[in-house]
């Protein structure tokens, strides 16, 4: 059996491949991508790595690797974001501004938290 040319489906060459992912729409995915990365990278290893150089303590270097911990477990919460509400935040601003106002304030209760520790321990920065 032989192929005819009609029956042969024409492949792209190699500049019409790569010209796709010079759209702007896929620069801007590749960008914001690559941005959503970042905070991970800078975390884990250079940061890591800075501390050590300066001299800092290896029980707060490790403490400070733990920052990565959610971006590692993103997994099993993303899905969770995806799919719940916000009882009272969810109705007012929608599903994704309710899951980010309820994440600030348990951050902001979290920064009080260890000010007002840090107060009462006495201890001084």
């Amino acid at each position: 059996m032989t192929v005819t040319p009609e029956a042969a489906t024409a492949r792209p060459n190699f500049a019409d491949t790569l010209a796709v992912y010079l759209k702007p729409r896929v620069l801007v995915v590749l960008f914001l991508g690559f941005s959503a990365g970042l905070p991970l990278a800078l975390s884990s290893s250079t940061l890591l790595v800075w501390m050590r150089e300066v001299g800092v303590d290896l029980g707060v270097i490790g403490l400070f690797a733990l920052v990565g911990t959610p971006y590692t477990i993103k997994f099993l919460w993303a899905p969770v974001v995806d799919a719940l509400d916000v009882p009272v935040l969810s109705p007012l601003v929608g599903r994704r501004r309710g899951w980010l106002l309820c994440v600030c304030r348990g951050l902001s209760a979290g920064h009080a938290g260890l000010d007002c520790w840090r107060a009462i321990s006495g201890e001084r920065v």
